[in-house]
């Protein structure tokens, strides 16, 4: 059973980074109460009320995002929380961790190369990835090393199972991907 453990941004960056969108946040949710208590006011300015419910969602929103980027690893599943998206992958749903690079094209700068880390199951299909604000927490290195560790503990356990399922299956109804398990197997 995996230990459990947390990552998180540090604190003064955690911090820095609240700082901008509560700038952008609280005068437009201040705007927005403003025109809550005069509804007067909001029916004439009613682009002016658009504006401040967007402005303030937005800059609140992204603040409490900002605030919780981290992961953890859990007794049933990882918990990884990115600026844009959260990503939940069970604990026993994936056999490896790859470092994927990625070609871009920046139009002005040209083409170049990022990378992200995926997780990829027993039939080499991707069943999450690593938000890339997560790699700004303290300690991602561990952690990274701490899944590479449960995926180890995986294959050897979906190594058995694995063997089983294709000596009760067919061999005609065998696919490529089970052919290669075969092999790597023996």
């Amino acid at each position: 059973m995996p230990t459990s453990q947390h990552i998180a941004l540090r604190p003064l960056i955690r911090y820095l980074g609240l700082l901008i969108p509560l700038l952008i946040g609280v005068p437009y949710a201040i705007g927005t109460l403003y025109f809550v208590l005069n509804p007067d006011v909001a029916v004439k300015e009613w682009p002016g009320v658009l504006m401040s419910v967007f402005f303030a969602t937005l800059g609140l929103v992204s603040g409490w995002r900002w605030w919780r980027i981290g992961a953890e690893i859990g007794q049933d599943e990882i918990a990884m929380r990115g600026l844009l998206f959260s990503v939940y992958v069970p604990i026993d749903g994936f056999d490896r961790v790859n470092k994927v690079w990625i070609e871009t094209n920046h139009h002005e700068q040209g083409k170049g190369k990022t990378y992200q880390y995926r997780f990829v199951d027993a039939n080499e299909s991707v069943v999450g990835k690593i938000p890339a604000s997560v790699e700004m927490c303290v300690d991602f290195q561990s952690f990274l090393s701490k899944l590479e560790q449960i995926a180890a503990g995986n294959r050897k356990t979906s190594a058995g199972s694995s063997s089983r399922q294709l000596s009760s299956k067919p061999v005609d109804e065998w696919t490529i991907q089970d052919i290669e398990r075969y092999e790597q197997e023996n």
